[in-house]
């Protein structure tokens, strides 16, 4: 079984205050948040709070004194996959999420892909958590419920935006989908935080669109939190990393601002506190639910 990121001390498994590096890129002038180098803007970070950072260039960063975990893309070389994997676990990262295959693996070469996975982590001892997003192996919901019951060993990097998003949830029924995907959600063990509608990639929590959609990432959240805890040790933590990309990737809605020209319709360093905020009320939650 994929390991839990442990920080090796003795304390009650908790959930670490977590932000992607994409987060804290092309911030505005206007916004809150830092701006300047990588370690100028880490130091502000920590200062906000933030215990861990999520990057593709983890390097650049494990110097910083917060977390830093992994993340990276990888279409199927699986000699290619351990390589990075071990570098990343040698420069001290403490897991790798990977976005794994495409959507044309067949269900033998998926299957072959998460054996590969647990190989690999097994070998390492090292948490790896393959990601629920879109354009990768995982995109599908069902094929990846079915990856699961072959190897449940498995655990994941749970970013639900991009299957609220991409099944486009609210049209099939929310209901039965958060019902149906319990068994992700208990192998979760890293959380990305975004809000999504069933048709934008990214929307604010005072959005008007977001009192319909909040519910349900709450419910998952808190599902995965239960999950988590229902196998945690003492020293064990659920990473919970803010996601919230800027403008030149797509995801964000823009408005005009007073100038006439487009800008982003939140501040996404303001965003990330209320969204980490509801991580932890859902931990929170999934705690007081689990009882002594």
């Amino acid at each position: 079984m994929v390991a839990n990121t442990n920080d090796g001390s003795g304390r009650q498994p908790r959930l670490v205050r977590g932000i992607s590096l994409a987060t804290l890129a092309d911030l505005p002038p206007d916004s809150a948040g830092p701006r300047g180098d990588l370690a100028s803007r880490l130091i502000a970070a920590r200062e906000a709070g933030y215990e861990a950072l999520q990057t593709p260039l983890p390097g650049e960063a494990t110097s910083s004194h917060v977390i830093v975990a992994a993340i990276a893309k990888h279409a199927g070389d699986r000699t290619g996959l351990h390589d990075c994997i071990r570098r990343h676990r040698d420069v001290g990262c403490d897991s790798t999420t990977i976005h794994l295959g495409t959507c044309f693996q067949s269900d033998s070469e998926m299957l072959a892909l998460g054996e590969t996975v647990l190989k690999i982590a097994d070998t390492e001892r090292y948490p790896v958590y393959i990601e629920t997003h879109r354009a990768t192996m995982t995109q599908d919901m069902w094929r990846t419920l079915m990856l699961v019951e072959h190897l449940p060993e498995l655990r994941f990097a749970g970013d639900f935006g991009q299957w609220y998003l991409g099944h486009e949830i609210p049209y099939g029924g929310v209901e039965e989908a958060i019902a149906r995907l319990e068994p992700i959600f208990a192998r979760t063990r890293l959380l990305h935080l975004r809000l999504t509608s069933g048709a934008a990639g990214q929307i604010a929590t005072d959005d008007t669109d977001a009192e319909g959609h909040l519910p349900a990432f709450l419910r998952a959240w808190r599902s995965a939190c239960a999950g988590f805890l229902g196998s945690a040790s003492p020293g064990d933590y659920l990473g919970a990393y803010v996601e919230l990309l800027p403008p030149r990737t797509g995801y964000p809605r823009m408005i005009r601002g007073a100038d006439g020209a487009p800008v982003e319709q939140t501040d996404r360093w303001l965003e990330a506190v209320r969204l980490i905020s509801l991580a932890e009320q859902c931990f929170a939650e999934a705690v007081t639910s689990a009882g002594p």
